[in-house]
């Protein structure tokens, strides 16, 4: 029968303090040194290769140890489908070393666990929705702000040619169609009507 594995995973900018700090920190839960998998987010690591390798090797029943939970992704989203990609889909465990209530590991301890790891979680996905609305709310807030001191968004209109004016007269008494008129402008077809309309 096989013995289920440990592996530990690090995601590091490059901090060489931090770096050897959480690398100690993984190898004295104890993770084996050959299934301690680590990214660098400068260099040639760009994309995880590690990550995705040491996830091709997870068989159910396998743990996975990581410093913080930041080592699963850039945000809350990224790290919640990451969350359920090793919990669900590979049915690994989790143990996250800074935050000791998510350990997804069996316990008699019923503050600890599935249960308590899944709590945590959807309070970070709630934190994260709160961060992303009010993200939103001041952008809106700075493009309000931005109108009314008059700044305008959006591609500048173009002017309006100054043989504009003949050029509608010739349309309007049939003598050219729309296209022709937009050609003669070097315009499109649809801006000249809306011109034509007065919109």
């Amino acid at each position: 029968m096989k013995q289920n594995a440990i592996y530990g995973y690090l995601y590091h900018s490059g901090d060489k303090a931090e770096t050897g700090k959480a690398r100690t920190a993984l190898l004295n839960f104890p993770v084996p040194e050959k299934n301690l998998f680590i990214d660098s987010a400068n260099g040639t690591d760009q994309g995880r290769p590690q990550y995705m390798n040491m996830i091709m090797r997870l068989c159910p029943g396998d743990t996975v140890i990581i410093p913080s939970l930041e080592n699963l992704g850039d945000d809350y989203s990224e790290r919640l489908d990451q969350w359920e990609l090793i919990t669900k889909e590979k049915w690994a465990d989790i143990v996250v070393l800074d935050q000791p209530q998510l350990d997804t590991r069996p316990s008699a301890d019923m503050l600890s666990g599935d249960s308590a790891a899944v709590l945590v979680l959807e309070s970070l996905k709630s934190a994260e929705q709160k961060r992303k609305t009010a993200v939103k709310r001041n952008q809106q807030k700075g493009i309000r702000e931005a109108k009314d001191r008059g700044v305008r968004f959006g591609r500048p209109r173009k002017p309006i040619p100054e043989d504009f004016p003949f050029v509608k007269e010739q349309w309007e008494r049939h003598y050219i169609n729309s296209r022709e008129a937009a050609k003669r402008l070097g315009i499109a077809q649809q801006t000249f009507l809306r011109w034509a309309g007065g919109k």
